[in-house]
Formats: C-alpha cells, sequence, structure tokens
C-alpha cells in the first residue's frame, strides 16, 4: 500500500465539510493486522481494539498550530500542523501505519482521513519516543485537476 485518503475525506472535501485549520484533526498508529479500505468511513469501522498499537504510553494525539496554505507555484493547497509527538512507547508492539482522522465525539462519528504507511513504517516501539516529522510542504497536499 501506498500513502492515501478515505473516500469519506474526498467526499467531505467536494461538500465543503472540511475545515482544515479549525477541525479537530488527530492520530493514531495501526499494526500490521490492518488492511487499508478506502471504503472505511469512521475509526469504529478500523477496529481500534484489534488493529490499534497498545503498548504503554500510547495515546492517539491531536495535531497543534493547524494551518492551510494556498501554494500557488506549485498548483497545490496545503494543510500542515506540528510535528506529534507520541511521547516514549514501551516496547513489544510494531506501528505499520498511522491514520489521520476528524474527531467529533467518539470512534463512531469521528470520520476518516488519510493512511500514511511510508516514510519509516514499520516501527518497532522500543521505549524511546515517536514522534511524526510532518513533510516540509505540509501533512497534506491537494492538487488541482
Amino acid at each position: 500500500m501506498a500513502n492515501a485518503c478515505y473516500n469519506i475525506f474526498t467526499k467531505k472535501c467536494i461538500d465543503g465539510g472540511f475545515a482544515g485549520a479549525t477541525a479537530d484533526i488527530r492520530v493514531l498508529f495501526l499494526k500490521s493486522t490492518y488492511t487499508f479500505d478506502p471504503d472505511h468511513q469512521f475509526v469504529a469501522d478500523l477496529t481500534p481494539g484489534t488493529h490499534e498499537l497498545s503498548v504503554a504510553g500510547y495515546a492517539r494525539q491531536a495535531l497543534a498550530n493547524q494551518t492551510t496554505t494556498q501554494d500557488n507555484t506549485n498548483n497545490r493547497s496545503e494543510a500542515d500542523s506540528d510535528d506529534p509527538d507520541f511521547g516514549a512507547l514501551t516496547s513489544g508492539q510494531t506501528m505499520a501505519s498511522a491514520v489521520y482522522f476528524v474527531f467529533v465525539t467518539n470512534d463512531a462519528d469521528s470520520w476518516l482521513i488519510g493512511f500514511v504507511d511510508t516514510g519509516g513504517f514499520p516501527l518497532p516501539t522500543n521505549g524511546g519516543n515517536v514522534k511524526i516529522q510532518h513533510n516540509a510542504e505540509g501533512w497534506l497536499n491537494a492538487l488541482r485537476l
């Protein structure tokens, strides 16, 4: 697999239901037991108790200092934030991917944005600090047609 968006995200973008700079966007880690499905819509579809990382110290992280930018030079729009820091994660599991999602009130209504499994994945937990380093152009780039 490669980095991809979930269908619910692209639909919300077309319908005008995604406010990238103000939405409560969060990130979670999945183990290799999860297989990407673009038709999944909500965090609950990921079966968090089965596929989500569960080592000591792990907690989903909210993005801080979110911004959106129109990049006319490269003909795209970009969403960025501070790099999420998960802190020290106890040894014992391997992170295979990260999923970005919009938190609403719980896993059943928090909808999925994108799936990332490149840029250092898989990554075994080893007791060390885990921080996602976003690209210099942001964590999301939307190109025009």
